[in-house]
């Protein structure tokens, strides 16, 4: 992953790994690499858009993007990743899913615009996605 440096992303508002053939393991490391530099407090546009994170890659990446870590993230690109169910009940879980507290829900980004078109996602997906926005553990416009 590109990601070398904590000065490569702590001053950027948008990173763009779109068409990066970034695979789930790049998605492990990208996640441990946004944790470890955060908090991230200009980010606000996230683009992953046509890689391979899989399941694997976007369960890491949902503790990197909590509330805390970017604060300011409005705009998360997943289209079309290989992402299943197991990866979206990840991510809302890793969020603060609806079995969770009202604080641990605050993990949670504030984002406009979540995108997962194109993905694997099944009935179990649709329906961890549903029960986080309902609960108030997913905050998002679209």
């Amino acid at each position: 992953v590109a990601v070398s440096k904590k000065s490569d992303v702590s001053e950027q508002s948008e990173l763009d790994y779109s068409h990066s053939e970034l695979s789930g393991a790049d998605g492990i490391e990208l996640g441990q690499k946004l944790t470890e530099y955060g908090p991230l407090e200009k980010l606000k546009h996230l683009y992953l858009e046509r890689n391979m994170l899989s399941d694997d890659g976007v369960s890491t990446l949902a503790g990197a993007l909590s509330h805390r870590n970017t604060p300011k993230l409005n705009r998360l690109i997943l289209r079309n990743n290989r992402i299943g169910s197991a990866g979206v009940i990840a991510l809302t879980d890793g969020w603060g899913g609806a079995d969770e507290s009202k604080a641990e829900r605050s993990r949670s980004p504030h984002l406009g615009i979540l995108d997962l078109e194109d993905n694997w996602i099944g009935d179990e997906g649709a329906l961890a996605l549903y029960a986080a926005v309902e609960s108030g553990g997913l905050f998002c416009n679209e």
